[in-house]
């Protein structure tokens, strides 16, 4: 049977090490977690600024359209000129 001895310094050095691997493995863990919350939270940032960038599309488009749809309408007559149109878009 073979019996091997340990310094002191041996057994501190041992059980450091082993203390140093579980606060990294508690590390890696909580790592882990701040890493899928900022995950959720960048999709969730993403999403928002998709559907901002959606309803600001809409506003744009509803603008210009209503701008040249009174151009059209409003030219023929002669109360709408191009300079008109030029101001207001």
């Amino acid at each position: 049977m073979l019996i091997l001895w340990f310094s002191p310094h041996d057994q501190l050095a041992a059980l450091a090490a082993g203390v140093n691997q579980v606060w990294t493995d508690v590390q890696v863990e909580e790592y882990d977690q701040y890493l899928v919350g900022f995950q959720r939270a960048s999709i969730s940032t993403e999403n928002i600024a998709a559907v901002l960038n959606a309803g600001q599309g809409l506003v744009l488009a509803g603008g210009l359209t209503a701008v040249l749809a009174s151009a059209t309408y409003f030219t023929p007559v002669g109360k709408f000129t191009a300079g008109d149109l030029v101001i207001y878009i």
